[in-house]
């Protein structure tokens, strides 16, 4: 295989991962409890599930903290080991990808399939695969898991061995990646199974590129290989099994969420909408828009989707009358991939965050890559049979101009993400300096001799509490939490069950600035706790105005001028702030009559 074409392609990876060396990054939300679980690998509470989901479970597997954890020890704890371990792996995944198609075809396929990796990486962003959270690092897997499933389609059903561990990683990455693979499994034994009333016989040398050797033999992807590969799946998996029979049931709660959902599901018109949205030719997956309101990522219509099946199953009908098993295979998988989408996207659950819909991205890549796939074998006896003719005057051949095409388009494509590669910046900016901040303080104000038990009210996006927590047991504090206990988002010792020993309850307030309900406020009105420690994004003179200007909008709108109006919308959305309150009960609680349960 090129090892300069593989090159080319994690370069944008690789830059991102070097671009963290001198920087600081002290994380929050899911990855301040990502890093504390990776931190008890190898301990007595290593982890069994994978990261915790807002549904009231874990995702399936740990194996993101088993591939997190060398790096982590090596580095000290150094939170960047985080996002170089996601580099490492999504390198490796890529490289991964490349041998797939090198083997499968070995120039053309390889330098096609790159190419489309390429414009991936700049729709998914370098930043996302430099990140080592859990609806990120399955992306590529899954991807390598599809071509895989092909290429054991196509006579190598050895590749299925392979193909359990990219399919393990993302299944126990995020559970939304299981139906979708369940899906490719189904398919392969029906096209293994009806194959031959599709494409009867492969035309000579049509094996999956110009320089191919021909598909192997079909022989039944259940047969030995697929039996080792169920081996290999089931050592991996052994640690969620264990806690299927010893402990939480964690993957009966994650199966019982794809089979019935949880909360309002968006449906299955938006989920046409969205899948629409993603698999347009110029779409998110290269880069394309991406709008979202407050709640929800945004579709485009129905339409789409049509257009992209027909075209789709015109691919199919030109494999069949060419007798193109590659292509017949490639775009009947993908086919059952855009179906797929369709009830796995309407089974999303508001709010639709935009990274929730990232797995659309590879869907939209796989199917425009299967258009440009089955244009090039079309052509491809067209350019054999000018291989060597002499185009330009001076002894190059219409098959070097093609292939030095093909490499600079490579190049561009890579090259277009680099400069995005060279400014990675983690996000949670502001939340980052508020924990810190409160860090200091309660570090100044509460003992750790005693037991503290943490919640959190009016944490939107789940940043704040989680990053005080993380920092306050690194720093000495016995912590307990009822934040993820299903899932055991801080494992076992610092999970708070219902009528544990505690000694102080702390409660996590936070306001973000334009949310309805301030629970900030709402707290530091409730004579029940004691405030120990504020962060606010404004000075105090900016808060008074801000009250000030509130106060005249409900009571008094007609007395506010335009600007006062516009300052007001600025003040308040730049009202962030947090507040840690002591007392014997939480505050904030959406029924201020009702008694608190412990």
């Amino acid at each position: 295989m090129p090892v300069l074409l593989v090159a080319l392609a994690v370069s944008p990876v690789v830059i991102g991962g070097l671009s963290r060396i001198g920087d600081t990054w002290l994380p929050v939300g899911d990855w301040a409890s990502m890093l504390f679980r990776t931190g008890q690998v190898g301990t007595g509470d290593t982890p069994l599930l994978g990261t915790y989901s807002v549904k009231g479970w874990a995702h399936p597997g740990p194996v993101i903290y088993y591939a997190a954890a060398p790096l982590y020890r090596l580095t000290s704890g150094d939170p960047r080991s985080l996002e170089w371990t996601a580099a490492i792996l999504n390198a490796v995944t890529i490289a991964a990808i490349g041998a797939v198609a090198w083997r499968r075809g070995r120039y053309p396929l390889t330098v096609a399939v790159l190419i489309f990796v390429g414009l991936l990486i700049h729709g998914l962003g370098p930043a996302t695969l430099v990140n080592l959270w859990n609806p990120f690092l399955g992306l590529l897997p899954f991807l390598l898991a599809v071509l895989l499933a092909w290429d054991a389609a196509l006579g190598r059903p050895e590749a299925l061995v392979v193909a359990a561990v990219p399919a393990t990683v993302a299944i126990q990455c995020h559970v939304s990646f299981g139906p979708l693979l369940a899906v490719v499994a189904v398919w392969l034994v029906c096209w293994t199974r009806w194959r031959r009333r599709l494409v009867p016989d492969d035309e000579p040398g049509a094996g999956a590129g110009m320089d191919a050797a021909r598909p192997g033999p079909l022989r039944h992807p259940l047969g030995r290989a697929g039996t080792l590969a169920l081996v290999v799946a089931a050592v991996l998996w052994l640690p969620p099994l264990v806690d299927l029979v010893f402990d939480t049931h964690n993957l009966v709660l994650a199966a019982g969420h794809l089979a019935a959902g949880a909360g309002e599901q968006i449906g299955l018109v938006e989920g046409l909408s969205l899948v629409s949205r993603h698999v347009r030719p110029d779409g998110p997956w290269m880069g394309g828009a991406e709008p979202s309101n407050f709640r929800n990522a945004l579709g485009s219509g129905p339409v789409v989707v049509f257009v992209v099946l027909a075209v789709l199953a015109g691919c199919v009908h030109v494999a069949r009358r060419r007798r193109l098993a590659d292509v017949a295979a490639l775009a009947t998988l993908t086919i059952a991939l855009v179906v797929a989408a369709i009830p796995a996207a309407g089974n999303l659950v508001e709010p639709v965050f935009l990274y929730l819909t990232q797995w659309l991205k590879v869907i939209g890549m796989l199917v425009w890559f299967t258009v440009g796939w089955t244009i090039w074998r079309v052509a491809e006896p067209s350019v054999r049979g000018v291989a060597g003719r002499d185009v330009i005057g001076r002894g190059a051949t219409a098959r070097r101009v093609i292939g030095a095409a093909a490499c600079a388009g490579l190049v561009a494509t890579v090259a277009w993400s680099w400069g995005d590669a060279t400014t990675i910046e983690p996000g949670a900016v502001r939340e980052r300096a508020a924990v810190q901040d409160l860090r200091a303080q309660v570090d100044a104000e509460l003992p750790r001799d005693v037991t503290y038990r943490i919640d959190s009210v009016g944490d939107l996006v789940g940043h704040n509490a989680p990053g005080l927590i993380y920092y306050m047991i690194e720093d000495g504090y016995d912590v307990l939490t009822g934040d993820g206990a299903a899932g055991l988002k801080w494992g076992h010792a610092h999970r708070y069950d219902r009528g544990g020993d505690y000694d102080v309850r702390l409660t996590v307030a936070v306001h973000y600035g334009g949310a309805w309900r301030d629970a900030y406020l709402e707290c530091l009105r409730d004579p029940r706790v004691e405030l120990v420690a504020s962060y606010d994004a404004l000075d105090p003179d900016q808060r008074d105005r801000l009250d000030d200007l509130k106060m005249r909008k409900l009571t008094e709108p007609e007395s506010l001028a335009d600007a006062e109006v516009a300052e007001a919308d600025r003040l308040e959305a730049d009202g962030f702030r947090v507040g840690v309150f002591e007392g014997d009960r939480g505050c904030a609680r959406r029924d201020p009559t009702r008694r608190p349960r412990d």
